[in-house]
């Protein structure tokens, strides 16, 4: 699972095995582990929920997102690339967490030094052959 952060958005991408790991058992757990003496790390999540909405708290070096159980299961048996949700992040609704789910595709011209053996075909790949 990867993990982006831009200003007030969060981005998990999850390869093939991720998508049908959370499809079954409901949770997805990664850590990131920074140098010091007590190792600390910053630990991010995604969790089925019995709710309606994605939301994404943050509390004690830990990020949890919340997916609602069917929007997982339509999701993951889909060709349906991304699950998208907004949460308020004061009173009055002015701003907002921007969250996004969405399958990892394979990289279309070779240049990625990541392994992409669990990533989902790409779209386009057809186009291009």
């Amino acid at each position: 699972m990867k993990l982006r952060i831009r200003g007030d958005s969060i981005r998990f991408r999850l390869g093939r095995s991720e998508v049908q790991t959370l499809l079954r058992v409901g949770i997805l757990q990664e850590a990131t582990h920074f140098p010091g003496p007590l190792r600390p790390a910053l630990t991010y999540e995604l969790r089925e929920s019995d709710g309606t909405q994605l939301t994404c708290e943050f509390q004690d070096c830990r990020v949890v997102a919340r997916v609602p159980r069917e929007i997982i299961h339509s999701w993951a048996t889909s060709e349906q690339v991304s699950i998208r949700g907004a949460q308020s992040l004061d009173a009055d609704g002015t701003s907002q967490l921007k969250i996004l789910l969405e399958k990892d595709f394979e990289c279309l011209d070779g240049s990625s030094d990541e392994c992409q053996d669990d990533a989902f075909a790409h779209p386009r790949r057809a186009q291009i052959s």
